[in-house]
């Protein structure tokens, strides 16, 4: 049920956010602002994601 919870929740959120890095990438100007936005989103997917898995490890 979390799962399906965090997926129901994540895939609609990460997919104009990723395709924003796609179209920042292709257009060749890979600079600051492209690796802000990569970073910025990386971090916003795995530290949730992170609660997620220390929560589960402790009720197991």
């Amino acid at each position: 049920m979390l799962g399906l919870g965090l997926g129901v929740i994540f895939v609609p959120c990460a997919g104009p956010v990723l395709s924003a890095i796609t179209v920042v990438s292709a257009t060749h100007r890979v600079g600051l602002s492209a690796l802000v936005l990569t970073v910025d989103f990386a971090t916003g997917a795995a530290l949730p994601l992170l609660v997620v898995a220390m929560a589960g490890q402790r009720v197991a």
